[in-house]
């Protein structure tokens, strides 16, 4: 009998495991199945607070909070209607100056390099202007020619991904009721405190980066528009998404108004009123908007972060660099309950 119940845990462990192989491998080998899913679990882990406590009013205040929201979408769709007639403007305006970006750059790039062979005697052989629009032409040219494959893609995304936040709102309980059953009874206890862990920190991760990068947005558009900067809304998200990204977030959002300033013929009078409005916009972010919302749902050091950060980057890229803060945070979580199950429980 006590031969037989450990080769039981052992099977069940093995199964398990092969399980979640098995998963991981479907979703990484089909990313068209895989990023609706990822979408739709963060969507759900967000709505998730906000269903509950629907469910737990009553039927006359469920009314009346459907009403309200009702309304509130409403006042809203004129102004995001607006929004988005601005911001296609502001990127048609923008593919139209390129041409004047790529000659501006040449001529920088030929002034720093005259000034290097006058002053210090160094020759730069290598043109990384030259380099850089060759690599942008060949990207550029292949994203055309893949234009149709990527709005099929983002179509059949924006389509899947509500259907599959539905399916984990309305079958919460049931999915983890059949996770849970496939764990081995040993492991059952750590792996809920895990889960409910995790799901908890990252829903509320996602949640403190959006409201941070929507303040940040707001904080650099009011910003630039003071300083009349061009594209003052376009800039602002980018450098409200970007900064989803830590510590290399800030650097992208200030390059790309860097790129636009070098278009603009007042030159280095607006680069150092933009410079100033990014500081000040990010100044206020890291030390107010970051502290009080993303810190503490973090709570991890700063060199794990930016290691996790490159770590991403070499493995998924952008979407890497996006989602390395919160695998990060599992994986301390992980290794914080192994690390108590191995010394501290063994030393009672």
């Amino acid at each position: 009998m006590n031969t037989a119940q450990p080769s039981s845990q052992k099977a069940q462990a093995y199964f398990f495991g092969l399980v979640v192989v098995f998963a991981f491998i479907i979703l990484a080998l089909f990313p068209r199945l895989s990023f609706p899913i990822a979408s739709a679990y963060v969507a759900a882990l967000v709505l998730k607070p906000a269903q509950d406590f629907f469910k737990s009013q009553s039927r006359i205040e469920r009314f009346i909070i459907s009403i309200l929201m009702i309304g509130l979408l409403a006042l809203l769709i004129w102004p995001l209607v607006s929004l988005t007639g601005r911001i296609g403007v502001e990127v048609s305006e923008l593919s139209s100056s390129l041409p004047r970006l790529e000659y501006l750059l040449r001529q920088k790039f030929i002034m720093i390099r005259d000034l290097l062979l006058v002053n210090f005697k160094l020759k730069m052989d290598v043109d990384p202007i030259e380099m850089l629009i060759k690599k942008l032409r060949k990207d550029g040219g292949s994203l055309i020619v893949d234009v149709p494959k990527v709005m099929g893609n983002v179509i059949e995304w924006l389509l899947l991904t509500p259907v599959f936040t539905w399916f984990f709102l309305s079958e919460s309980s049931g999915l983890k009721k059949s996770f849970l059953l496939l764990v081995p009874n040993s492991w059952l206890e750590r792996t809920y405190m895990l889960l409910y862990q995790f799901n908890g920190r990252f829903g509320g991760y996602i949640v403190a980066k959006t409201i941070e990068a929507t303040i940040l947005s707001v904080l650099l558009f009011v910003g630039l528009l003071i300083i009349d900067f061009p594209y003052a809304l376009l800039l602002g998200i980018v450098g409200g998404v970007t900064n989803i990204v830590p510590y290399v977030g800030p650097i992208l959002g200030w390059g790309s108004a860097l790129l636009v300033g070098i278009m603009q013929a007042d030159g280095s009078s607006s680069l150092l009123a933009m410079t100033v409005v990014y500081m000040i916009a990010n100044f206020v972010d890291m030390a107010l908007v970051f502290p009080l919302l993303v810190s503490k749902i973090v709570n991890l050091h700063p060199l794990i972060v930016v290691a996790s950060v490159i770590l991403g980057s070499e493995i998924g890229g952008l979407v890497g660099m996006i989602v390395s803060v919160p695998v990060a945070t599992f994986l301390k979580l992980v290794i914080q309950d192994v690390h108590k199950s191995l010394y501290v429980e063994n030393q009672r």
